[in-house]
């Protein structure tokens, strides 16, 4: 396996993280509302929820930085390489 497919492997995975982190963590918040109350179950959900968006980020930047080193050039020279940067940022 190419060391670029592993990276991009591992940057799919942080996206599915974040990603799947954000809306369970908004579903959660937005079911809990319902009472009025945030119960300290839902509240360790909605921490749990934090976790995973925070550790979806850090892989993010891990693996962009990883992919960038293999080829900056192509990179720098990329219009939507930039729009992703700005919509992670």
């Amino acid at each position: 396996m190419e060391l670029s497919n592993l990276y991009t492997i591992f940057h799919l995975l942080g996206v599915a993280l974040g990603l799947g982190g954000a809306l369970m963590s908004d579903s959660m918040f937005l079911k809990s509302l319902k009472d009025l109350k945030i119960s300290k179950t839902e509240m360790s959900f909605l921490r749990l929820g934090s976790v995973m968006v925070w550790l979806g980020l850090i892989i993010l930047i891990v693996s962009c930085s990883l992919l960038f080193s293999l080829d900056s050039y192509r990179y720098l020279n990329s219009d939507k390489f930039f729009a992703k940067i700005t919509f992670v940022a």
